[in-house]
């Protein structure tokens, strides 16, 4: 890309229009370097350096600088969704959704009776609907981002990927009632 074209991608109004001028050949959107925080250079060095080529890296553009790295696990023959979301705060959030609109009046109660039991058996795991009535599973990474260290967050998706296998067959029993 020419000076003059970098120059009229960031002048350009809608994110539409900075999505195209920094288009590069895989079809990935390049994050402009300004709205990327410490922790997200890290995890893509990390991955590069790895030869991790299974994450998409997109930022919000918000105040924190947030940029979210998105995979899919593997669970009992199903693709789940995985976040990553790295910020300048001190936190770092990893975010599986395990299943999509699934809570109903039927079984809310039992479904929210599981969840807390999970998230009181397992430290490292939190469990949730939110209002959509998606279930996801989140892990909290809390550290100074100059401390962050990726590999932890790679062990943690390998973690909730263990797991989720472990328990995704009760976990669609509770959820569907059977």
């Amino acid at each position: 890309m020419t000076e003059k074209n970098s120059k009229a991608a960031e002048d350009a109004p809608t994110k539409a229009t900075e999505a195209i001028e920094n288009e590069i050949p895989d079809g990935q959107v390049k994050v402009p370097e300004e709205r990327i925080n410490l922790k997200a250079k890290k995890l893509q060095g990390f991955l590069d350096e790895s030869k991790v080529g299974f994450f998409t890296m997109d930022a919000t553009g918000d105040n924190l600088k947030t940029v979210v790295f998105r995979t899919n696990i593997t669970v009992q023959k199903q693709q789940l969704p995985v976040g990553v979301f790295t910020d300048d705060s001190i936190y770092s959030l990893i975010r599986v959704l395990i299943l999509p609109a699934v809570v109903n009046a039927n079984n809310r109660g039992k479904v929210f009776v599981y969840l807390n039991e999970l998230n009181a058996k397992y430290k490292i795991f939190k469990y949730y609907s939110d209002g959509s009535d998606n279930i996801f599973l989140d892990i909290s990474l809390p550290c100074l981002p100059e401390h962050f260290d990726p590999r932890m967050a790679l062990t943690a998706i390998d973690l909730a990927m263990n797991h989720l296998n472990e328990i995704f067959f009760d976990f669609m029993r509770r959820v569907w009632g059977e």
